[in-house]
């Protein structure tokens, strides 16, 4: 008879079989959710779609992809276009639109695979085997089967999956021990989107903590060097590129535009644009500020409180930050959804940021109560931060003040005489 026969931690055929089905099952649900990506690239073209990425693919194709990238035609990172040229040489097998939605089909899955080792790697050896496993799978269900994952890239053709994805994996380094790593996705993210700086508080702590030693931080111009080498080996001057920073702040001449977060209050009431973005800058500066100094201390210091740090830098930021857009609580949806999987804590604060956004995708429908519906919106996300910040104060004061069965019994006379009598 075999040694494994009566071992427990080797589980029996029977054991076995419903897991395989499971797997099966899974595979099933992804293919078809995968699926239901592909028809909504046919059936949906929306504004965004015809007014600026559509004519943008056609810019790449009529100008020689890669020697098209020599002067910027958008307020997009050149990033961006090195990703959707390479796309482009689908034309003439899958249509256009086809090729720019592509791009965050792609990233779905990538952020769907991190997500199951990152929920894998919190819950090893603090959750029971079955409750592990159902976590690391609903994860990257949660991503592929987002309401507004399908919407950001299967409707709408936009990429904030992609940056979303290099903060996560930033975060995962962290948790894992690679700062250099995370310094190098943090980098990435930035080259995609300027709106990766929701993390840069939890990367400043990281470097407090020494989590990221400082040297680290020489990697993050990276990522955008990376991406200028395509443009630059087609005659591109690099000081071109480096000027889209600030023309995308610009861009948009209001506060905020659709989004719930106070801002929409200030766009309402018409506080004047640049009083209210210095202003908004510098609260956000001070936010920034506080959650670097508040994340350095070592309660912070666990896997689990490391990736519930990352996620309230992400969430108060972008609800702090002026000039925000209906998409830009993206990674804030994202984190908590992968937090609400290791911690069932979460499961409403994440309820609440997707039906603030899903309450703003759909002011696009109802616009004759734009402000009615923007203010439901507000009210989800204040409502959200606030029990973040509940569920995240109570983990810091259970970190510096365990519970007292968590600490060793105090010393009786009885004892201590035995230990008297031992040491004797």
């Amino acid at each position: 008879m075999s040694s494994t026969a009566h071992n427990p931690s080797h589980p029996s055929a029977s054991e076995n079989a419903p897991r395989r089905s499971v797997t099966v099952g899974l595979i099933i649900l992804a293919l078809a959710l995968l699926t239901l990506r592909i028809t909504l690239w046919r059936y949906f073209v929306n504004s965004d779609l015809q007014n600026a990425f559509l004519p943008w693919q056609t810019y790449l194709l009529e100008h020689g992809r890669w020697h098209a990238l020599q002067h910027p035609f958008s307020m997009y990172f050149p990033a961006y276009f090195d990703l959707t040229a390479m796309t482009s040489y689908l034309d003439g097998h899958i249509n256009r639109i086809s090729q720019i939605k592509l791009l965050s089909f792609v990233f779905d899955i990538v952020t769907a695979v991190v997500a199951y080792y990152l929920v894998g790697r919190l819950t090893r050896g603090s959750t029971p085997r079955g409750r592990r496993s159902v976590a690391q799978l609903v994860a990257p269900f949660c991503i592929l089967a987002g309401p507004t994952v399908l919407v950001n890239g299967g409707v709408w053709g936009q990429s904030d999956i992609v940056y979303t994805c290099f903060l996560l994996l930033s975060t995962f380094s962290v948790i894992v021990g690679s700062g250099a790593f995370a310094v190098l996705s943090f980098g990435f993210a930035f080259a995609f989107k300027l709106q990766a700086i929701f993390l840069a508080p939890f990367i400043a702590a990281m470097v407090l903590q020494k989590r990221i030693r400082w040297w680290h931080l020489l990697l993050l111009p990276i990522g955008w060097l990376a991406a200028l080498v395509p443009p630059m080996l087609n005659g591109a001057r690099a000081l071109e590129f480096l000027s889209l920073t600030s023309s995308q702040g610009e861009s948009f001449p209001t506060l905020a535009i659709n989004v719930g977060n106070p801002w929409i209050i200030a766009d309402r009431i018409h506080l004047n644009v640049h009083f209210g973005t210095l202003v908004g800058i510098a609260l956000t500066a001070l936010l920034m500020i506080a959650l670097t100094i508040w994340g350095a201390q070592p309660a912070f210091r666990g896997a689990r409180n490391t990736l519930v740090l990352a996620t309230v830098s992400i969430l108060s930021v972008a609800y702090v930050m002026p000039k925000m857009h209906d998409r830009y609580f993206f990674p804030a949806e994202i984190f908590l959804c992968i937090l609400s999987c290791v911690d069932l804590a979460f499961v409403l604060p994440a309820a609440l940021v997707l039906t603030a956004s899903l309450i703003c995708y759909g002011n696009y429908f109802l616009y004759h109560v734009r402000y009615s519906v923007l203010a439901g919106a507000l009210l989800a996300n204040t409502a959200a931060l606030w029990l973040v910040f509940q569920q995240v104060m109570l983990r810091v004061r259970t970190e510096e003040h365990p519970p007292e069965s968590q600490s060793p019994p105090p010393a009786t006379a009885s004892t201590m005489s035995q230990s008297q009598t031992q040491i004797s």
